[in-house]
């Protein structure tokens, strides 16, 4: 994927990040409310799209929140390829098997993204699309439900709500960096990287087709059937 400048508010002078391994500065007079240029090597004569893996700030009271409205901003959009070139393990219909990702793209896919089995948003976030699974299986359009649960916790997780769309287990969350939506996080005071609540539509090469970053878990069958529409 391209890069591309960007401009921003800032609060403080000096931010440095790390872009594909290359080190960006962003910097501005100090200004707060001000706007800042993103620059590479000082000078930056065409605008691009980019990506990064990691943002760090330097000196500076750079807020997670923040944080995590510029990633977003920035994770995969309509009409990018993520990398599909990744193994994964799945659950259908009671069963375990590991598969490449890209194989599993047969038709074109939504992926939704949730946390942990188990818990009364993600419960709601899988159980809302149960009702629009056959509609949209009748579309052509396939449904994974991703999180890092394992398959011993999927086959029970589907078993116990009759989920009948596939559940794949991504603890190394690849398919949140393959479309740059890894988030900074807390809990009970700890700070931690996990994806975000979001969902994909993906066509069988990798083709991004529509993207809800944030997901409302009370209303995701509604939401996936207006993203394929």
């Amino acid at each position: 994927m391209p890069y591309r400048a960007l401009s921003l508010p800032f609060l403080s002078p000096y931010y440095v990040f790390s872009i594909r391994s290359k080190e960006w500065a962003l910097s501005g007079s100090g200004l707060i409310g001000g706007i800042a240029s993103l620059q590479k090597d000082r000078d930056l004569t065409e605008k691009h799209t980019f990506k990064y893996a990691e943002i760090r700030p330097s000196n500076s009271p750079f807020t997670s929140k923040f944080i995590n409205r510029l990633r977003q901003s920035h994770m995969v959009a309509i009409g990018d390829k993520i990398d599909i070139d990744f193994s994964l393990k799945v659950v259908e219909n009671g069963e375990e098997r590991e598969v490449r990702f890209g194989d599993l793209l047969t038709h074109p896919t939504v992926v939704t993204v949730y946390m942990k089995n188990n818990t009364s948003s993600c419960d709601l976030q899988n159980v809302t699309l149960i009702p629009v699974a056959e509609e949209l299986s009748k579309k052509g359009v396939r449904i994974i439900s991703m999180s890092k649960d394992g398959c011993k916790s999927h086959i029970n997780y589907a078993a116990k709500h009759g989920i009948p769309f596939t559940l794949a287990s991504d603890p190394d969350y690849l398919f949140a960096k393959a479309t740059d939506s890894m988030v900074e996080k807390k809990m009970y005071g700890k700070v931690f990287h996990a994806p975000s609540r979001s969902a994909y539509y993906i066509d069988t090469d990798g083709t991004v087709l529509g993207v809800i970053e944030k997901v409302t878990p009370a209303s995701h069958g509604e939401e996936i059937v207006a993203l394929v529409s």
